[in-house]
């Protein structure tokens, strides 16, 4: 299943007495994962503008490792 997929699909499974939403535990860590992809991408994206921002020599392959190495990490 897909990421929106997933999301489209997911629901709550009750409120405790404070309001707050309860989830699955399967939920909850996909929703971990999520977050911390979400913040590699965020990192190798902030990397690769501040190298496009020098540029120089070998700018263009040190930007595409950066963001292929983000991307890999994924895909593990």
């Amino acid at each position: 299943m897909k990421e929106k997929e997933r999301l489209e699909n997911f629901s709550p499974i009750g409120c405790d007495a404070d309001g707050n939403v309860l989830i699955r535990n399967k939920d909850y860590h996909w929703i971990l994962e999520e977050a911390e992809k979400a913040e590699r991408y965020e990192e190798a994206i902030e990397e690769a503008l501040e190298l496009m921002k020098h540029g120089g020599h070998g700018t263009r392959s040190k930007v595409w490792n950066v963001l292929k190495k983000a991307l890999e990490v994924n895909e593990q």
